[in-house]
């Protein structure tokens, strides 16, 4: 069960159609659809929401699935209640997280639905779903939680419930209790001061005009309260000069932390952001001279992102106030700070013309050790980075060893990289001319001139010609060379002959990767039976999917002809021997078809692969997949069915039908197999391999498992050749 579970869920995730699914899943859900789920909240949030609620103790422990929050509002309320009544009573932090994003009148109705069945004498609520209450409920549930021992007992919980209250009433409270002693007690009223504030919507004038204490305190303190503030809605300050008494503070002590910076730069970003229509305005103001003055106090601009929600424009107003600073840092080859605006701004940079010239001045006249990574910020620009591209290595070739310079004229400026391959390299300012750093380049090779793949392929032979190399690094050359489209086969039999298993391996395994990987086949089919069979057999399937399918099943007839072969050889032949074409599969195999003389039977050649094929079938159903020959017309092609979970001798096998390549739809899958037929004189034990009847293990004499649809066509499964050979007819019957 657990293996058919996992199946059906990447069913589920990759499938369209979803009601065949719901009428298998109606009465069972299991823990591994997990992954499933949020497709199937898409289709329907509505049968979701019923599973969920005849499943309450499987969903208290699980998180909800990904996207049912965002289409609960689908679902009506009478359906909801049941699954909101029973999160409440075991998993509130569970029902918070599905209401939230519910109007705020369908969370209260929701809530009073759910807790009318309870006693709330001695309940207490986790913060999670206070934080989603509406205002009423909010102020009725911390009110009562307030009067509980916990709350009597422990301060901090008694002033963290403090600020789920109503301003007017938590007011007095906590200015009381930020007047402790205790530098810990007094950041915790004030942070429940402010969020009681937020909270309410209402009183920030006098919480600000209260908080201007703070400038003579601890760090601690005025590090939580500038962090509480920052997660206010921006809209509601409306008083800079309050604000600004309150944060100014942080740029007189000599005490102030990293982590006081970083939640003053918060500030400032969500000022700026609730301000962005109006940049003109006293809090966007406000918030950019915060920035100006954080880098002219501390030297370094500790700033969060800040391309997100910023209109259009904004990013010039940040930039013009601290481009005195930044010139400055500039000037001292402290370029630290440039680097952070620009990353901080993120594609906003790319459109400040000040910004680009400060950055493109760091390329040239920075510090030495910063000039690679200004560049690659400089080009980052789609627009503009084929002209700064061709400018950077115009001024310098050294240029074409950074990454993305490179990257870029391996795209679009091919004839440019004759000098990225040149003996020597050439020396600038960005490579000191030593050494030839030789690029990993695996895709976008076809786009180089033969004559450029020539320059490449030879800086290869120098570097593999060095003594003292690395084996791995052999190994390296020796798969990057195979990409190279002039690259033949026959360049890649030095590498064979060498005394390195690495590099031996390294070329098996690359000459596949070739233009013309033919001649790679008698190579690899000559290392079947050594030790680097391993890596000669996983190489085979790339190959046969390059080569003729003819020429394919022939050189695996002549492989299961050999006397030995190992047992990783035998599992991948058959393997492939399944993926190959039915057509070319019965000229080879003799199966199910008459040989073109009449009834004289398979060749010599067929007939004895065939009869090694038989003899040798149990085992090779032990440990190898099943093969599932496809008897239809149409698209004819054997097909392959990846057992492994039960042996040979439980069942003869299993039929998956696809239908243009896609996986069957399981309740599709459910009504033809209880269609199939199993009879016959001459078997053993078959198994059928209904999902529903997997452990049932009633054993059935079955001849062939054969399936007749309605436009009568067959269905077999070569399998069980232990009991096929006593009856080797191929004149099958239904």
């Amino acid at each position: 069960w657990p293996w058919f579970w996992a199946e059906l869920a990447d069913l589920v995730s990759s499938s369209v159609d979803h009601r065949n699914v719901r009428s298998v899943l109606a009465d069972a859900l299991p823990a591994p659809l997990w992954a499933a789920l949020p497709a199937l909240a898409r289709w329907s949030a509505t049968a979701v929401v019923r599973w969920m609620t005849t499943r309450l103790d499987w969903a208290a422990r699980a998180a909800l699935p990904r996207g049912l929050a965002r289409r609960v509002h689908e679902v009506d309320d009478a359906t909801l209640a049941p699954l909101c009544e029973g999160l409440v009573r075991v998993a509130p932090t569970r029902f918070a997280e599905l209401v939230a994003r519910l109007p705020y009148p369908r969370r209260g109705a929701l809530f009073e639905a759910a807790v009318a069945p309870l006693s709330l004498q001695q309940v207490e609520w986790p913060t999670a779903l206070l934080e989603v209450l509406p205002h009423d409920l909010r102020e009725r549930e911390a009110t009562r939680m307030l009067e509980l021992r916990r709350a009597q007992e422990h301060a901090q919980w008694r002033r963290e419930l403090l600020g789920f209250r109503d301003i007017d009433q938590a007011r007095p409270l906590l200015e009381r209790e930020s007047k402790a002693a205790a530098a810990t007690e007094r950041a915790e009223a004030h942070v429940a001061l402010v969020r009681s504030t937020s909270r309410s919507r209402r009183g920030m004038p006098q919480t600000l005009a209260w908080l201007q204490r703070i400038r003579n305190d601890q760090d601690p303190v005025r590090q939580a309260v500038l962090g509480a503030l920052a997660r206010v809605p921006g809209q509601l300050f409306d008083d800079r000069d309050a604000l600004d008494a309150v944060v100014a503070p942080i740029f007189d002590a000599r005490d102030t932390s990293y982590a006081t910076r970083h939640a003053a730069a918060s500030l400032a970003k969500r000022l700026m952001t609730a301000h962005a229509t109006a940049p003109r305005s006293p809090m966007f103001e406000l918030g950019v001279s915060l920035l100006s003055r954080l880098a002219g106090q501390g030297g370094t601009l500790d700033l969060p992102p800040l391309h997100d929600n910023l209109p259009r424009g904004a990013e010039q107003a940040i930039v013009d106030a601290l481009m005195p600073w930044l010139r400055a840092d500039s000037k001292r080859q402290r370029e630290q700070g440039i680097f952070r605006l620009w990353q901080a701004l993120g594609k906003r940079a790319w459109r400040v013309s000040s910004l680009g010239a400060l950055m493109e001045r760091l390329v040239w006249e920075g510090h030495h050790n910063n000039a690679g990574f200004a560049a690659g910020l400089w080009i980052q620009d789609p627009a503009t980075r084929d002209e700064r591209v061709r400018a950077l290595v115009a001024r310098d070739r050294s240029a074409l060893y950074l990454h993305g310079v490179f990257a870029h004229c391996h795209r679009r400026r091919q004839s440019t990289l004759f000098d990225r391959f040149a003996d020597p390299p050439p020396k600038g300012r960005f490579h000191d001319g030593k050494i030839v750093i030789i690029p990993h380049v695996a895709r976008g090779l076809e786009r180089w001139t033969p004559a450029l793949q020539r320059t490449f392929c030879t800086l290869l032979d120098r570097a593999d010609l060095e003594p003292k190399r690395y084996s791995r690094t052999r190994a390296a050359l020796v798969a990057l060379r195979a990409r190279v489209p002039l690259t033949e086969v026959s360049d890649l039999e030095p590498a064979l002959r060498s005394s390195d298993v690495n590099v031996i391996e390294a070329a098996l395994g690359a000459m596949v990767w070739t233009d013309r990987p033919a001649p790679a086949l008698p190579i690899l089919l000559d290392h079947l039976d050594g030790d680097r069979a391993r890596v000669a057999m996983y190489a085979m399937p790339r190959l046969a999917r390059l080569l003729p399918p003819a020429e394919v099943v022939d050189a695996l007839a002549t492989l299961l002809q050999r006397p030995r072969l190992k047992v990783t050889v035998h599992k991948e032949a058959l393997r492939l021997l399944g993926h190959q074409p039915r057509r070319e599969l019965e000229l080879e195999l003799g199966l199910g078809r008459p040989h073109l003389g009449g009834r004289l039977g398979p060749r010599p050649l067929e007939r004895e692969a065939l009869g090694r094929l038989r003899a040798e079938g149990p085992l090779l159903l032990e440990q190898a997949p099943l093969v599932v020959v496809d008897l239809r017309g149409g698209r004819r092609r054997a097909k392959r069915e990846g057992s492994g979970r039960a042996r040979a001798s439980d069942h003869a096998g299993r039929i998956h039908h696809r239908r243009r390549g896609a996986r069957e739809r399981v309740e599709r899958a459910r009504r033809r197999t209880r269609r199939w037929r199993l009879g016959g004189p001459h078997l053993g034990q078959a198994q059928r391999a209904h999902p529903h009847e997997h452990q049932r293990g009633e054993p059935r004499p079955a001849a062939r498992v054969l399936h007749r649809d309605r436009a009568g066509r067959r269905h077999g499964l070569l399998g069980s050749a232990a009991h096929r050979k006593q009856s080797p007819s191929m004149n099958w019957q239904p």
